[in-house]
């Protein structure tokens, strides 16, 4: 987040063993892609970028058994480059890498809202501005973080952890910036 936040909330991570198994499925496609058309074309490049390929998913799986934090963009993006240099007829499979490779980093990215004087702000694809006047209540309890819209709309998300002093002094701020806002 760019902006200036008095407080940034960041909502616990999900599962990403999904995003990781669909990584994974994407580099075997890839490894797969340039194979194939080495065995049409017998272009080297095609073989050169199978091993890339092969490289970093050996390298993925190393560090996902160490349970080091990892990111797949890396080899998607290497994908993205070969078919788009070397294969032209399937530039669509290339700005799907792109765009694979792009989205995963963002899909791992634990979800921040900030929240100002001005407006709460909800870190998301698109950004969601919520002007206070529009909330009714906003409370962080127990690593619970609830939200309740005037228009009966809810958003309810656990978060990391924070200190009872912190929660304490984050819902006199927006108590405060709910009444300033009526």
């Amino acid at each position: 987040m760019t902006e200036q936040y008095d407080y940034v909330i960041t909502l616990k991570k999900k599962d990403r063993s999904g995003i990781d198994l669909i990584g994974f499925l994407l580099y075997i496609l890839g490894f797969l892609f340039f194979l194939r058309f080495f065995a049409i074309t017998r272009n080297l490049l095609d073989v050169l970028f199978a091993v890339i390929v092969l490289v970093f998913f050996i390298a993925k799986i190393r560090h996902k058994k160490i349970r080091q934090r990892f990111f797949l963009r890396g080899g998607l993006l290497i994908i993205a480059v070969g078919i788009l240099s070397m294969h032209r007829d399937f530039w669509y499979l290339g700005v799907f890498y792109l765009l694979a490779a792009f989205l995963e980093s963002y899909a791992k990215t634990p979800l921040e809202i900030g929240f100002s004087k001005d407006n709460v702000t909800v870190n998301s694809i698109p950004r969601k501005h919520f002007t206070w006047n529009s909330i009714g209540n906003a409370v962080l309890k127990d690593e619970l973080l609830t939200i309740d819209f005037k228009n009966n709309k809810l958003i309810q998300q656990h978060t990391e952890p924070y200190g009872k002093d912190m929660e304490q002094e984050f819902n006199d701020f927006c108590r405060t910036s709910i009444q300033g806002s009526r």
